[in-house]
């Protein structure tokens, strides 16, 4: 145990306590912990009267204590510390708490030399040499506490010839610089939180505010006066009257409210969105929430404070919500979300538009008793409900359905339903949202189209009919009158009779022709052409029908030629007399519609590499009068051809281009027209090629 001296010093108690009622007051000026430490380790040299004060910090992640500050006011001391000071302010003294209880009396902690009271972290050698140099033989440590934790402590070192200072005055300093360092450290606290909420603040853009309850005074921070563009020079006297000079009037009255809600106690928090007029006229939203934070003794709010946030932007985007709401509203579309199981569907949410549509109101829609399946037509539920379970089951995305749904009046209405499910992870719906609307009108229009449309079928099969009868009642009576004219040819005629007789047979030929086409059109137009498949050669055919309008063309002055490609095979199979009809009045429109010029065949190989198909092109060219543009598309019409005058000038019924066409697309080709009017025509159809030459 080191032995004390502890004669009586030059200072006295009543002195030293003097000195630190005055050290108190100096203390209680610092702010900054740094300078705290440096002015309490000179004031503990002075009320020790030793030369060296030593400050160590107490490190709780390495629970050591580490030296960082060392105060000495001797030249020959400061230099010995120098030549010790780079061991010394690197020490690192572990702390033992247990030995440190021992050890401590009160605050107080005895050292017999810098070994000891570094727990040998400093060598005897450099002990030794401070000692000799210094005269320093032992050291006192106070212990300083915050909230009953170490938090560092101060130590003085004593010559042999120096008396301790007295305990009580050391205990008093220690107890006066722990209430120090633990103001200063939650003055330190208390500004980080205030700069914590400042950068807050200024992050979220928020105004504050702060109300005097009893005197009506207000303060308020810079973004307050900046959301309603003013300085504070303008705004200042701030007081209550501020604000209502500011908030739009419809909304003063619920303000007012729900201040005096929180003002009598009735509510703890005062919350409110409301309009406060701009320096430049308009209007702004901000969203104002407080609450009292200081009641009196008796009970009576003293201050209350709050914030202010813009919320324009937000409700701006809420009105054009609304108005789009109140349009749809207005509107056809009913918006909805059900739950419950497919034929019950239970209303969740149901726009107010749905009475226009189903005369029942959203609330009685929405009622827990109400199930919308059983508005619907006894025909249509349980195709309903099928569909909606077999959607479910493949997870269907989205989905439509049509039904009829009862109106509350009694009748029925059509409806067009879209649904997106939202589906657990057991395929079960949660719930179902979607819109339906009223297809009425668009169902009956349907329906008339549909009974037109079979209206006019029954009158095209009618027609048809009709057609084919009367072409097989007239040819009947016709090919009798062709026999007896040929008995009657076969008799002696004069000159005028033979002529006389040749005209009838000439009509009679003609009556035939467009008897025939009639039936091949009524035919064409039910379905029931036939085609036959034989082989054939397309070579000689071509050859039998350019001799057969060779006479034609000569007597017309025309050159009549036929092209046909190397490609082309010999043989193919098909209908030669289905082949040669459509080219027959291909050519004998060709010769009948050109006044000079040429008409020229020609017949060509197509083949498609990607589907492997092979086809021919026949196409008929001439130099005549050419279609106009307009008529084109109408001229494969039945009963069709390019103007009146063109009828009474060439005759003709106008459906050998309707009978082609039909005859060439029942082949499995096409048919088109390129023509210029006044420079002629080119006819182009195709017919797959089925190619019967022996390889």
């Amino acid at each position: 145990m080191m032995e004390r001296k502890t004669e009586a010093t030059s200072i006295s108690v009543l002195d030293s306590l003097a000195r630190l009622q005055r050290m108190a007051t100096e203390q209680a000026t610092v702010r900054d912990t740094n300078t705290l430490v440096l002015i309490m380790m000179q004031q503990l040299k002075e009320i020790s009267g030793t030369r060296i004060a030593i400050w160590t910090e107490y490190i709780k992640e390495k629970n050591a204590l580490k030296v960082s500050k060392v105060d000495v006011d001797n030249r020959l001391l400061q230099n010995v510390i120098r030549l010790a000071g780079r061991e010394l302010l690197s020490v690192e003294i572990p702390v033992d708490f247990k030995l440190m209880d021992t050890k401590a009396e009160g605050q107080l902690m005895y050292w017999s030399g810098l070994t000891e009271a570094t727990e040998g972290k400093v060598s005897p050698e450099i002990s030794a040499v401070v000692k000799r140099l210094t005269g320093l033989d032992r050291y006192i440590s106070i212990i300083h506490l915050l909230d009953g934790q170490l938090y560092g402590t101060s130590t003085i070192g004593l010559s042999a010839d120096q008396p301790d200072p007295p305990r009580q005055i050391l205990e008093f300093y220690a107890s006066l610089s722990s209430v120090s360092l633990h103001r200063n450290q939650a003055e330190a606290q208390l500004m980080a939180e205030r700069k914590r909420l400042a950068d807050i603040i200024e992050a979220t853009r928020v105004g504050t505010w702060e109300w005097n309850v009893q005197t009506n005074a207000m303060a308020v921070n810079d973004r307050y006066l900046e959301m309603v563009g003013y300085t504070r020079r303008e705004m200042e006297p701030i007081d209550l009257g501020t604000w209502y000079r500011l908030i739009h009037p419809e909304d003063k009255i619920m303000s007012n409210r729900e201040l005096e809600a929180v003002i009598a106690g009735e509510q703890p928090f005062y919350e409110v969105e409301c309009r406060l007029r701009h320096k430049n006229g308009h209007w702004i939203w901000i969203m104002d929430q407080g609450k009292v934070v200081r009641w009196s003794a008796d009970g009576q709010p003293l201050l209350m404070s709050g914030t202010h946030l813009d919320i324009t932007a937000k409700k701006e985007v809420e009105l054009e919500i609304r108005k789009e709401r109140d349009l749809f509203a207005s509107g056809p579309v009913v918006f909805f979300t059900w739950q419950g199981s497919p034929g019950s569907w239970q209303v969740e949410r149901v726009s107010a538009n749905v009475e226009k549509l189903l005369g029942y109101t959203p609330e009685t829609i929405m009622a827990p008793d109400f199930e919308y399946g059983m508005l619907m037509h006894p025909d249509d539920y349980h195709r309903v409900v099928q569909e909606a379970v077999e959607f479910r089951r493949k997870r269907a995305h989205h989905y439509t359905q049509t039904y009829r749904v009862r109106h509350r009046d009694g009748f029925y209405r059509w409806i067009y339903d879209y649904n997106v499910p939202e589906y657990r992870e057991d395929n079960e719906e949660i719930r179902i949202q979607g819109y339906i609307h009223d297809e009425t009108e668009r169902m009956m229009s349907q329906e008339k189209l549909r009974f037109a449309k079979e209206q006019a079928e029954t009158a095209n099969m009618a027609k048809s009919q009709f057609l084919a009868n009367m072409s097989h009642e007239i040819r009947t009576p016709l090919n009798g009158l062709m026999g007896m004219m040929q008995l009657l040819e076969m008799t002696a005629l004069n000159h005028e009779q033979q002529e006389y007789l040749q005209l009838a047979k000439t009509a009679s030929d003609s009556l035939l022709v467009v008897i025939q086409d009639i039936l091949d059109y009524t035919r064409i137009e039910a379905g029931k052409i036939q085609l036959e498949e034989t082989v054939f050669d397309i070579h000689i055919l071509l050859k039998d029908l350019v001799s057969l309008f060779q006479v034609s063309a000569r007597e017309k002055k025309l050159h009549l030629g036929c092209n046909v490609s190397e490609k082309v095979p010999v043989k193919i199979s098909g209908d030669p007399f289905r082949l040669r009809q459509v080219l027959t009045n291909l050519v004998g429109n060709a010769i009948k519609f050109t006044e000079r010029g040429e008409i020229l065949i020609q017949v060509r190989h197509l083949s498609n590499i990607e589907t492997r198909e092979e086809e021919l092109v026949f196409q008929v060219s001439d130099t005549g009068i050419g279609i106009p543009l307009h008529k084109q598309p109408e001229i494969f019409d039945s009963f069709q051809q390019v103007d009146s005058s063109t009828t009474r000038k060439y005759g003709g019924t106008g459906l050998g281009l309707a009978i082609s066409k039909g005859i060439v697309e029942q082949m499995g080709g096409r048919m088109w027209v390129e023509s210029t009017e006044g420079a002629g025509s080119t006819f182009y159809f195709t017919c797959p090629l089925k190619n019967q030459t022996p390889s």
